[in-house]
């Protein structure tokens, strides 16, 4: 079965008042970058794991990055489709 765009954001949004929101503030781009060029993350990937390290998740669900990859011995990144 496939799921439409709208649908699967539909879906999200429901989700969205369970949900902590991270602020991203200069000290998210600077550790960013510092993952990028440790971790070999593209920019992207940098500011989402750095955003997830600063607000104190020890998990993080990617199906686009390494399974099981731990970062700075804090947070571990698992993809949910193995």
């Amino acid at each position: 079965m496939k799921i439409s765009k709208h649908d699967c954001l539909d879906s999200l949004m429901g989700w969205l008042p369970f949900c902590d929101l991270a602020v991203f503030e200069m000290t998210t781009f600077i550790t960013a970058t510092q993952l990028v060029k440790k971790y070999q993350f593209q920019m992207f990937d940098g500011i989402i794991v750095a955003a997830a390290l600063n607000s104190g998740c020890s998990i993080l669900y990617s199906e686009d990055m390494q399974h099981n990859l731990l970062v700075d011995n804090k947070l571990k990144i698992i993809n949910p489709f193995l």
